[in-house]
């Protein structure tokens, strides 16, 4: 498996890219996010597996599994997060792009245990 993290200064979308090579298949997995300033996040992917955490007002997810080009995702990403944003965008800071990105996934990895 292959993973890889994109940030452009330009842009406070970040983008995580996964490839994965196993029989029976192999699969490239495109996710952009998008954090704001009162905490929200906006994912937009090309998962071809269905979500597993609990619903989350914090977060609001779309997926389009058969978007399969990097530059039509990255569009709808856009077009989704410009139109249901909640509040000020926020970019990974130089520096801390991954102990944010730990951060979040440990909020999901708290929820998905212990949600009731």
């Amino acid at each position: 498996m292959y993973f890889s993290i994109y940030d452009a200064t330009d842009s406070t979308l970040c983008c995580a890219l996964s490839s994965a090579y196993s029989q029976p298949s192999n699969t490239t997995q495109i996710e952009f996010t998008q954090l704001f300033e009162d905490g929200s996040i906006i994912n937009v992917n090309n998962n071809p597996l269905f979500d597993i955490y609990p619903k989350w007002d914090k977060k609001s997810s779309y997926r389009f599994p058969n978007a399969n080009s990097f530059d039509e995702l990255f569009t709808v990403a856009k077009t989704i997060v410009d139109n249901m944003g909640r509040s000020a965008k926020l970019g990974l800071q130089k520096g801390n792009e991954f102990s944010s990105i730990e951060e979040h996934l440990t909020d999901e990895l708290q929820r998905l245990v212990f949600h009731s």
